[in-house]
């Protein structure tokens, strides 16, 4: 079985893209492409873009994808609390 860093890369080959041309499309820079074409991992929004870019759903990376490499999900920043309103209290 190929990871799905191979499979990206043989995707990308198989289009004639480049590297660049790939991180353009994708919205990721050029050196998160090449480490997920060497074995890193992939966050779930950069999987969906390149899932569109070569034309294939989520599913079809789902054989590729080792859970030990895909990184946790971002968590959402806790918004700061806001101020009370200067004035008089009762």
């Amino acid at each position: 079985m190929s990871s799905l860093g191979q499979e990206v890369k043989r995707l990308r080959v198989a289009l004639g893209m480049s590297g660049a041309e790939l991180s353009r499309r994708v919205k990721i820079s050029q050196p998160s492409v090449f480490k997920i074409e060497n074995g890193g991992g992939v966050d779930s929004l950069s999987l969906y873009r390149l899932a569109d870019v070569f034309g294939v759903t989520c599913d079809y990376f789902r054989p590729f994808i080792d859970p030990a490499v895909v990184p946790p999900e971002p968590v959402a920043p806790v918004p700061a609390p806001r101020p009370r309103p200067m004035g008089k209290y009762k």
